[in-house]
């Protein structure tokens, strides 16, 4: 599957939160909420509308993504600062066993994608909240298999269609050293020193 859509812009970013702003009343008053955890944690849609209080682990500090994922798998993706404050809030109002957010999917997209509107945000979709979290993932430093587990995705190789945003730095290779030395290079001539010259003597 080809990546749907590009990420976020930091500017963007600040442009969407402060759109949602307006919309606090949407999905019984957690569509920022739900969002947040889109973007900071990379859940799909259908993945944060099942999440229970049994899914977040305060403790260790990790949201827990299991039962029915895209791929099969279960993963745990760390919970970031940003995003602790909304976990918190809602876990006070949640009861144990229940659903986090009482909404599905398609209410989910249509809610963000509403949003990202009125924040004058064009080319986007919501799934750039979650090709957002793999990208800054990446031009941070994390690994490939790293992102791969964080993300849920299947394949290594959907993981690897991200690598072009990663920023040029110089080859490890280059920095390879087995100790050996390098070749010594002549010193520069010094102003007002006359450095001696050797002419090799002429063959007869």
């Amino acid at each position: 599957m080809a990546v749907a859509a590009r990420p976020l812009y930091p500017d963007e970013i600040k442009a969407l939160l402060s759109a949602l702003e307006g919309r606090k009343t949407r999905l019984y008053g957690w569509l920022k909420h739900i969002t947040m955890i889109y973007l900071y944690a990379g859940l799909r849609p259908s993945e944060t509308v099942r999440l229970t209080p049994d899914d977040i682990n305060m403790q260790a500090g990790k949201v827990l993504v299991q039962g029915r994922t895209k791929t099969g798998y279960a993963r745990s993706v760390d919970i970031h600062p940003d995003l602790m404050p909304y976990i918190e809030e809602v876990l006070a109002k949640t009861e144990k066993g229940k659903r986090l957010f009482r909404c599905d999917a398609n209410s989910l997209w249509r809610e963000i994608k509403q949003v990202m509107n009125l924040a004058g945000l064009t080319g986007v979709t919501p799934y750039s909240l979650r090709h957002s979290f793999v990208t800054y993932l990446l031009r941070g430093g994390a690994d490939l298999r790293t992102t791969m587990d964080l993300a849920g995705h299947r394949k290594i190789s959907t993981t690897t269609r991200y690598l072009h945003v990663v920023p040029t730095v110089d080859s490890p290779v280059h920095k390879i050293d087995f100790g050996l030395g390098t070749a010594e290079k002549p010193e520069p001539e010094k102003k007002g020193r006359k450095v001696k010259r050797t002419v090799p003597a002429k063959r007869k």
